[in-house]
């Protein structure tokens, strides 16, 4: 199973994968599925930050997946585009990209 950032948010892989039982796993704990579950819908910053960095502690503790490969996202551009940078988490920003005249 495979999981890429479709956006920067800690939901986007704890919650994806630990939120609720998943047979892949053969693990079960209510306790971190409520906690996530509470996290995505917390609109308070600190708090949910906070509430991520519980769980992560957690599942650290437990450890019921072990991510082992990262994919990277295919991005190809003609040789006139200019300015762009790739992210890590793929929230990337065309604002600086320019196409030089050829």
């Amino acid at each position: 199973m495979g999981q890429t950032g479709d956006f920067g948010d800690p939901d986007t892989f704890l919650g994806t994968f630990f939120r609720e039982k998943r047979p892949m796993f053969g693990w079960e704990n209510e306790e971190i599925f409520t906690l996530l579950q509470d996290a995505l819908a917390e609109s308070d910053q600190e708090a949910r930050i906070a509430m991520y960095e519980e769980a992560n502690r957690k599942l650290m503790e437990e450890l019921p997946a072990i991510p082992f490969a990262h994919a990277r996202p295919a991005l190809a551009f003609k040789s006139t585009v200019k300015g762009f940078t790739p992210s890590p988490v793929t929230l990337e920003s065309f604002a600086p990209v320019t196409i030089e005249q050829g």
